[in-house]
């Protein structure tokens, strides 16, 4: 099945992709969306406590960007695990191996 090997390979790029695009819905405000980062510039403009309004704001970005930056790399840890061979390493037998040449 072609599912778990296109999961393995595209996991890491689709997380870290998700998570720039919730750093990014900034930029949806200029469109008109209320999201978190206009609706501090309001609130900070009407109670005049930049401040206080924007450590909040960047303590609330980082609240929900960062557990999903774990998870991200959880899912990555678990994949490179899930890709290891199992079972002890052999040695290699150097004799075995054929030369090519005459004996």
């Amino acid at each position: 099945m072609i599912l778990p090997q296109a999961f393995r390979i595209v996991t890491p790029t689709l997380g870290n992709y998700f998570i720039a695009l919730f750093k990014d819905t900034a930029l949806a405000s200029v469109v008109t969306v209320n999201e978190l980062l206009y609706t501090g510039n309001l609130v900070s403009s009407s109670t005049f406590q930049y401040f206080t309004v924007y450590t909040v704001t960047g303590i609330l970005y980082f609240a929900a960007g960062f557990p999903a930056a774990l998870l991200v790399r959880y899912l990555e840890k678990r994949q490179t695990r899930a890709r290891r061979p199992r079972g002890p390493a052999r040695p290699l037998n150097i004799d075995a191996i054929p030369t090519g040449g005459a004996v």
